[in-house]
């Protein structure tokens, strides 16, 4: 086996004396799997170099495994850590992190996917990230932040016979996850379908732009489709669900008393189901809100209010009631003064980024209506922009587009806690 006396100079000295007949090999590395206790130097007096004590090392057990221990420490940074537990929540540096003994830990490599000479084909390489413990050297760092877009209908017309091509440029710009909501009854199938061909994931819900033509028995479709899919770990919320009070038709009092009856069953069902929910919000925040807070489950609601237009304080509101805001395409356009306000004042903490391919558009895709007319088709949104789109969003804040990586995809695992699962290692 590897030597392991840099792995045991990680170890507290509270821990048990290091046995190499209790250490498991992954890849080239070895790791202890039943001492009790894991430090990386002794908490905020780690080193923050490469190698052992450096900040991190250690934190994780790959490909999904158990990491059993009472106690992890890191080094006292002061930031959101690569991994999260399985609940979804992220881990942070600076203090103690209690575990409960033999507590299931996933993994998910949140922005920092490590190479080095021995480990460069070998991603999966969970002690590359600041020294390998089984190496004499210590690794060489290579940054990769990754995406979760949150909003995307990739069982759309346009992207007919394109799927797959689509697909591979949103891996290429490090788009890890796609979230597929469903419309109506038509695609639920389709969207389940096409979220596990692509490894991605999907939600269950009937449109706001649908109700006119759904029928009081697609709730019940709704129903039993939670129901079947219950234990499928791709279904990760009920959406898109919610109410549009901009097309004329759907104004109409007749047509919005059926919204508003189709968009509150749907939130009974979240809340039967214990699922989060995606919500659309057109011109309909401060309705959205009111059934929000007479139907709140008993430990609060969790989702994303998809593409976000309503003001700082509605925003503030679904903050409060425990959701992210959904920003993309249409915060690239300069004219989109307030929707770049919000972008740029309200919490890292509440923002998590969309495409909601293939529509909203970012500004370099529009096609001008004189062009339209002239013949030129309007531009399509993929997942692949996703980046480009949040460059935008990290500029008008003044980070660094590393930063909001880390900080929107914590932030979508908390809205949909069942795609850190999907994100470890064994699932993808």
């Amino acid at each position: 086996r590897p030597d392991c006396s840099s792995v045991n100079a990680s170890i507290s000295a509270s821990a048990p004396t290091h046995d190499h007949s209790k250490y498991t090999l992954c890849g080239e590395k070895c790791f202890c799997s039943r001492d009790q206790r894991w430090g990386v130097g002794s908490g905020a007096g780690a080193g923050a170099g490469n190698g052992p004590g450096a900040p991190n090392a250690g934190l994780s057990a790959s490909r999904g495994g158990r990491l059993r221990g009472e106690r992890l420490y890191s080094a006292g940074l002061g930031m959101v850590s690569p991994w999260v537990s399985k609940s979804g929540q992220p881990l942070r540096f600076g203090g103690a992190l209690k575990l409960r003994p033999n507590q299931w830990f996933t993994t998910i490599q949140m922005g920092l996917l490590a190479g080095c000479e021995l480990h460069q084909r070998r991603r999966s390489c969970c002690f590359c990230h600041y020294g390998c413990f089984s190496l004499k050297q210590p690794c060489q760092i290579a940054y990769m932040p990754f995406w979760i877009d949150t909003h995307c209908h990739l069982d759309a017309p346009e992207f007919l016979g394109q799927i797959g091509a689509v697909h591979a440029r949103a891996l290429e710009h490090n788009i890890t996850q796609c979230v597929i909501p469903a419309v109506g009854v038509s695609n639920f199938e389709a969207v389940r379908a096409l979220a596990h061909a692509l490894r991605c994931s999907y939600g269950l819900g009937i449109h706001p732009l649908f109700t006119p033509q759904a029928a009081l028995a697609d709730l019940q479709t709704l129903d039993d489709a939670l129901t079947l899919r219950h234990a499928d770990p791709r279904l990760v919320a009920v959406g898109e669900i919610g109410l549009d009070f901009f097309v004329p038709a759907l104004i109409k009092a007749e047509a919005m008393a059926k919204q508003e009856a189709f968009y509150r069953a749907q939130l009974k069902l979240a809340k039967k189901h214990s699922l989060p929910v995606i919500l659309h919000v057109r011109r309909s925040a401060d309705r959205l809100l009111k059934h929000l807070r007479e139907l709140m489950p008993p430990d609060g609601w969790r989702g994303i209010a998809h593409a976000f237009n309503g003001s700082e304080q509605q925003a503030h509101e679904f903050i409060k009631l425990g959701f992210k805001l959904g920003f993309g395409g249409a915060v690239t356009y300069e004219a989109a003064r307030q929707l770049r306000r919000l972008a740029t004042a309200l919490p890292l903490s509440a923002l998590v980024m969309e495409t909601d391919s293939p529509d909203i558009a970012p500004q370099w895709l529009y096609t001008t209506a004189a062009n339209r007319a002239a013949g030129q088709p309007q531009g399509r949104n993929e997942p692949g922009e996703l980046p480009r789109i949040a460059q935008t969003v990290a500029h008008l804040r003044g980070i660094s587009l590393d930063e909001l990586a880390l900080a929107t995809t914590s932030n979508a695992l908390h809205a949909l806690p069942k795609l850190a699962a999907l994100l470890a290692p064994a699932a993808c």
